[in-house]
């Protein structure tokens, strides 16, 4: 007989986040933005991932073919904040 107070979740451990690094930092005013990189655990690619804030913009995961694009398209993403009128600042500026 099965436990009134049964749950299949009790004693699993959740899943910790890969840990990011930031690569380019902007600002903009009081603004702050970065574009951050990770390594999704579980699968063998790579990830560039824009906030501005703490708020998420753009997300892009590379595995497979897809990472031979992978440092273009971060170029990309990095001149498009400069076209937008960021400015890019060295990442130990604004720690």
């Amino acid at each position: 007989m099965r436990d009134e107070h049964y749950t299949p979740f009790r004693g699993r451990a959740g899943a910790a986040p890969a840990p990011e690094r930031a690569i380019y930092r902007f600002i903009k005013g009081a603004e702050r933005a970065e574009i951050r990189e990770r390594t999704p655990r579980g699968l063998e690619g790579i990830e560039w991932l824009a906030f501005i804030g703490e708020s998420l913009l753009e997300s892009r995961l590379y595995h497979g073919a897809r990472l031979a694009s992978f440092a273009q398209e971060l170029e990309e993403r990095r001149a498009a904040f400069v076209a937008e009128g960021w400015t890019e600042v060295t990442l130990d500026a604004t720690k």
